[in-house]
């Protein structure tokens, strides 16, 4: 997972950790890593109807069983 700027400039993970952590914190909801937070996102696509091959992609994983498997 990449994140840019704006511009296009790519910014620190870390930078984007912090924040993530820094919101959840703010929400007052249990804690959630932001790797947590794909997983959850990709439960709720296939939960809702989309297909697993959609999901796989959208994660990047090589193969389908991958996704599934996870």
């Amino acid at each position: 997972m990449a994140f840019t700027h704006e511009n296009g400039e790519p910014i620190h993970p870390d930078r984007v950790s912090r924040r993530f952590k820094r919101l959840v914190e703010l929400s007052g909801l249990p804690p959630v890593r932001l790797h947590d937070a794909l997983h959850i996102s990709a439960s709720l696509s296939l939960l809702a109807g989309n297909d697993i091959k959609v999901v796989q992609e959208k994660l990047g994983h090589s193969a389908r069983q991958i996704t599934s498997d996870t």
